[in-house]
């Protein structure tokens, strides 16, 4: 059943500055499969995050927020990150969630630098 909510919750968890500088919660978040194209081209993996805790987000808005359905277990989300300082910078985001362990855990994560101002 599509929760745009939890969803939409799950991805300003991600982001947070409370799940980023904690190792615990950003490891029970991650799948133990996650792969992450970073917005400067870098592919991650989940030791990758864990090992370079804590990390540092910036504060951004989420909008345009969308869920793809892709299974009832398979989810794709959809998103701008824009800076709410003020900056000129925006990013375009796609996660994937797979429910496992009785949670939705993210398996797939890709930022990628927009030309819109």
């Amino acid at each position: 059943m599509l929760n745009r909510k939890l969803f939409l919750l799950n991805e300003e968890k991600h982001l947070s500055d409370k799940f980023r500088t904690n190792y615990a919660l950003m490891d029970s978040l991650l799948a133990s499969d996650f792969i992450e194209f970073s917005k400067s081209g870098v592919k991650l993996t989940k030791r990758d995050i864990l090992n370079a805790m804590p990390l540092n987000i910036g504060d951004y808005l989420i909008v345009d927020f969308t869920i793809i359905h892709k299974s009832n277990s398979y989810y794709q989300t959809c998103y701008k990150l824009k800076n709410s300082l003020g900056f000129a910078s925006i990013v375009n985001c796609t996660s994937s969630w797979r429910y496992e362990e009785g949670d939705w855990k993210l398996c797939f994560f890709q930022s990628t630098l927009s030309n819109e101002e």
